[in-house]
């Protein structure tokens, strides 16, 4: 398989006698992209694609904000939209160093020496950000409800019934 298992146990002894242990299992691939394999090939070209995407949505926010000027960033959902930009370029980058991390400890028997459970964690961190993108994303769908008529008076009900509902 390309799987790697990092099982961390800790033990720690108290001063009254307890034992506290805790136990950290994770698991991460030995290669990101193995390019021997079409469906690896499919999965890099496919996120080239979302990377083209984002520079573009980036692009056009950037041009609907050049054009309005300070007030467009005075709107809720255009909030949204920057938020979305930031944080997806921001995921981007965190991404691709560590993807570039991730070569670098798994190249050769590095993996047999290297600390290697840092991965794990910042993996789960990169999920937490893709996480709050599609959050901000969702919200961001509601701008365009909003623009239908007939989704503009539940959306106007839900809006006003929203702290009720929080409060609830």
């Amino acid at each position: 398989t390309n799987l790697l298992s990092i099982v961390r146990v800790l033990f720690e002894f108290s001063t009254t006698g307890n034992v506290i242990n805790s136990v950290l299992i994770s698991s991460m691939k030995l290669k990101m992209y193995d390019m021997s394999l079409a469906r690896e090939r499919l999965y890099l070209a496919l996120d080239a694609v979302v990377y083209l995407l984002i520079l573009y949505y980036t692009v056009r926010m950037i041009m609907d904000w050049w054009s309005v000027g300070l007030m467009w960033i005075s709107d809720f959902f255009n909030m949204c939209e920057v938020l979305i930009s930031m944080s997806t370029i921001t995921f981007l980058v965190v991404y691709l160093r560590v993807l570039r991390m991730h070569d670098v400890m798994t190249r050769g028997d590095n993996w047999l020496t290297a600390d290697l459970t840092t991965v794990p964690v910042t993996y789960q961190s990169l999920f937490t950000m893709m996480a709050w993108i599609t959050l901000l994303c969702i919200f961001k769908m509601f701008k365009y409800l909003k623009l239908d008529k007939s989704m503009m008076v539940i959306f106007d009900v839900l809006f006003k019934a929203g702290p009720d509902l929080s409060s609830f």
